[in-house]
């Protein structure tokens, strides 16, 4: 999978932070971990997130900004439950400001009216 120059910045950005692991996911169900794609079917541009369930909110503004508004797909590791918010910090507002995912593979986000719309995720171990 060849990465855009966007998406190799971001995985560099995010990895200066230590939020990534790596700059294309794993899109296996790895414990922890959320991998998350700026188009359906898990293509695009993808990032892996690893240890999700202990930094708190992750705005999407903050190193990760391709993912920002774009998010299309996305896989939750084992034990994860999150929450995607459609502002930044974290933040809510009204109904359906946010989605709550749990373990598992996430190949589109229009089924749940969510396509397009993370700003900034949350996610806890379950």
């Amino acid at each position: 999978m060849m990465m855009t120059p966007r998406a190799l910045l971001a995985a560099v950005v995010a990895l200066s932070l230590g939020l990534a692991s790596s700059a294309s996911p794993t899109l296996n169900k790895r414990a922890f971990e959320l991998s998350l794609c700026t188009d359906a079917n898990f293509e695009g541009d993808c990032i892996t997130l690893t240890r999700v369930d202990v930094l708190g909110c992750i705005d999407f503004s903050n190193g990760l900004t391709p993912w920002d508004k774009a998010l299309s797909s996305a896989v939750l590791g084992d034990g994860l439950v999150c929450q995607f918010f459609a502002f930044h910090d974290c933040q809510t507002f009204t109904d359906p400001d946010s989605i709550v995912l749990t373990t598992g593979e996430y190949p589109e986000l229009v089924s749940l009216d969510f396509n397009d719309l993370p700003s900034s995720v949350e996610c806890s171990a379950v």
